[in-house]
């Protein structure tokens, strides 16, 4: 395969950027940039809350039916938690909502449910050392303070893969967590310049100057993970289209378009 066309399109964005091509069926990787760069996470960081909840799921500590309530004083802003007037939300609910509307509210509660430490011994048992997770969302404070959550490609590309191949705590949860990644409503990145009827689960992350994607594309019967994460491009449309770009022409690479 050629990617000459994203070498292009990488050109002058080498320092801040990192990006992953991978083909599922074979777990073969066919492009890699930078991936183990160490990035603010921004909202990739609920992929790895997600799985903390899925092994606490499989250890009965919680169950996706459990009621969770909210209270107002718990409630940040880019919600739809926030703006209902709902109080009460079943576990899978909230943790649905974490990830397809990158809800704010959903995922400070999980963080909540499950603690910080949890979810980063979580972490440090599947082998992923690079992401830490030291904030609730929309905590500029502790941000400032240095107490930010940080995370690579390579960490949030080994967490999918275990999801994708049903390695995730069990098939069950693992096929559990990608229903919920194929439910994502945000396609301004990866989807941004792909047909419609491109089937992408995915997940986005947006800070002030990093814009991340990552998700699975399926082009042809064929399975692809693609990744990009951006960290050092303060006009965040830029990052969009460049995201964007990328996923176009390793989507025209695979389908012969």
């Amino acid at each position: 395969m050629d990617f000459s066309r994203i070498d292009a399109l990488l050109s002058g964005y080498r320092e801040v950027s990192s990006v992953l091509l991978m083909e599922m069926d074979t777990g073969k990787t066919l492009y890699s940039w930078n991936i183990s760069r160490r990035v603010r996470s921004a909202s990739i960081i609920k992929l790895f809350i997600l799985g903390c909840l899925c092994e606490s799921f499989e250890m009965g500590t919680h169950a996706p039916s459990d009621i969770l309530t909210v209270e107002d004083s718990e409630k940040v802003a880019y919600s739809l938690v926030t703006d209902l007037s709902q109080k009460n939300w079943r576990i899978d609910d909230i943790a649905t909502l974490m990830i397809i509307l990158s809800d704010n509210t959903a995922t400070n509660v999980l963080i909540d449910l499950l603690k910080i430490d949890t979810i980063n011994v979580f972490l440090k048992t599947l082998g992923i050392d690079s992401t830490h997770l030291q904030r609730k969302m929309m905590d500029f404070e502790s941000a400032k303070n240095g107490m930010d959550n940080y995370t690579t490609l390579e960490d949030a590309a080994a967490l999918l893969s275990k999801v994708y191949y049903g390695d995730l705590v069990t098939k069950v949860h693992s096929q559990w967590f990608m229903d919920v990644l194929s439910k994502q409503k945000d396609k301004k990145m990866l989807g941004r310049f792909l047909p419609e009827d491109v089937k992408i689960s995915n997940k986005t992350g947006l800070n002030a100057g990093a814009q991340h994607d990552i998700g699975f594309i399926e082009v042809n019967g064929n399975t692809y993970m693609v990744g990009v994460f951006l960290d050092g491009i303060p006009d965040e449309v830029e990052g969009f289209e460049l995201i964007g770009k990328i996923s176009h022409d390793f989507y025209k690479e695979v389908s012969n378009a």
